[in-house]
């Protein structure tokens, strides 16, 4: 190794970028890498760097970038940790979920049809079934934050209320498609106006398109204050690059995403640097609006039609 940087803007792994000189059947090589450790405590453990690993080769030739993979230890017998090891893949990403993009950036429209490709992509064709772990996506996702949240709770009763409201109103008309997962334009790399590669696949799953619209809207309500990409604006920008796109019951989806992030609040209990309790009185204001409003609707679904 003849260099190692922290690379910062991360909430979850530990990241550095390396540069290496690698030297395999006598021909040497100068590599551009990035290692990412995972904490057993992080916000979204738990982590299995195996199946991002997964992930990330079977869509080496898709139509979505991603970086190349070049070594995985999912054991952490080297750096303390599960560690993924990928290229460095120059460029600039948006910003978290769009806080400071403009809603007329010409990267958007990038954006938008990644995700939209992302949605259509033949995930069986890709090798991807081992994402597919129950009949019904929505049942499937909820176990996953179950799981989280069992990791970093125990569960309380104003969570427990959330996944039975949850169960009790599922949309009866989804669909299953490949899930980047974490939406956030920050895990979208440009190179100019164009999409260099995808990044952060650890959230990846099959189920419901409007899973990602819904998480997107979700972190806007928790964290509050103003967005130049609102949710609405990325709602109507997703629909443009995806006319045939479901729009119905996003406020449901919201709601989802918002127990999602209730897990990975959970997680933050660890982290003292952290005052989560704005962020919690928002979740739980924005849940018992969609808990008690109409079946469908929600300010980025009204605005979407």
């Amino acid at each position: 190794m003849q260099q190692v940087t922290p690379l910062t803007g991360g909430w979850s792994t530990d990241t550095l970028r390396v540069h290496a000189t690698c030297e395999t059947a006598g021909a040497v090589r100068e590599m551009d890498l990035v290692v990412r450790r995972v904490p057993s405590d992080g916000l979204l453990a738990p982590y299995d760097v195996g199946r991002e690993h997964r992930i990330l080769r079977a869509l080496k030739d898709a139509p979505v970038p991603v970086p190349a993979v070049f070594g995985c230890d999912p054991a952490g017998e080297y750096l303390d940790g599960p560690c993924l090891v990928t290229e460095y893949v120059p460029g600039e990403p948006l910003s978290f979920f769009g806080q400071s993009t403009d809603s007329h950036d010409p990267r958007l429209q990038a954006y938008y049809a990644t995700l939209a490709s992302i949605h259509s992509l033949d995930w069986h064709a890709y090798g991807l079934e081992f994402l597919d772990e129950a009949d019904d996506p929505i049942d499937a996702e909820l176990h996953r934050v179950e799981v989280r949240m069992d990791l970093h709770g125990p569960a309380g009763p104003r969570d427990l209320a959330m996944l039975d409201w949850l169960r009790a109103h599922k949309p009866p008309d989804t669909t299953k498609v490949l899930m980047h997962g974490d939406p956030n334009p920050a895990n979208y790399i440009f190179a100019a106006e164009r999409i260099a590669a995808v990044l952060d696949w650890e959230l990846a799953f099959v189920g419901d398109p409007r899973t990602d619209l819904g998480f997107f809207a979700a972190i806007q309500s928790i964290f509050g204050g103003a967005w130049q990409l609102d949710a609405a604006s990325f709602v109507r920008g997703y629909a443009d690059a995806n006319p045939s796109a479901n729009l119905r019951h996003l406020a449901y989806f919201e709601a989802m995403g918002l127990f999602r992030v209730a897990a990975f609040l959970h997680a933050a209990k660890r982290r003292p640097e952290m005052d989560t309790a704005p962020l919690w009185q928002r979740l739980h204001q924005r849940f018992e609006q969609i808990a008690s409003g109409p079946d469908e609707g929600g300010p980025a679904e009204a605005e979407a039609r």
